[in-house]
């Protein structure tokens, strides 16, 4: 009885290896290595293509997953002092704060508010002075009369 159970485990590791066996070559599956292609780019053209690279603007590689083309945040779109007025916004609208906290319910009537607040700032005239203060601007809107300001 031993013995059958030996042949027949014999006979099915033979054919599972049989089964198994590699049927095209390594370099047929994998291409041929790396040696036998000829160096394309020497070390000044590999240089020369990475200082290109650099002077090309480009944007953060948060923005977006994929190839640059696909970005939604376009290279240049928007400068620092923007971004940084922005951020301010965020910051007095209580965006930060909220994020930053366990439980925040960005969807419900709190993040609603904390939104519609950040909006309101980002679209008005805050938004504007704080982009002057930042850039060191003169603000023209703190010159001109009180209601004017607010109706722009």
């Amino acid at each position: 009885m031993h013995a059958f159970h030996f042949v027949t485990a014999a006979v099915l590791a033979l054919a599972g290896a049989a089964a198994a066996a590699q049927t095209v070559s390594a370099e047929e599956w994998m291409g041929p290595a790396l040696s036998v292609y000829p160096q394309a780019l020497g070390r000044e053209a590999v240089v020369a293509e990475m200082q290109r690279s650099r002077a090309r603007p480009q944007a953060a590689a948060e923005a977006w997953v994929g190839e640059a083309a696909g970005a939604s945040v376009a290279v240049g779109a928007v400068r620092r002092p923007e971004v940084q007025a922005d951020l301010r916004m965020a910051q007095r609208a209580g965006l930060l704060e909220a994020q930053a906290g366990e439980g925040f319910d960005p969807y419900g009537a709190d993040g609603a508010r904390r939104l519609a607040h950040y909006r309101q700032l980002r679209e008005g005239v805050a938004f504007t002075r704080e982009l002057r203060r930042i850039e060191g601007t003169p603000d023209a809107l703190a010159a001109a009369p009180a209601g004017q300001a607010e109706a722009e």
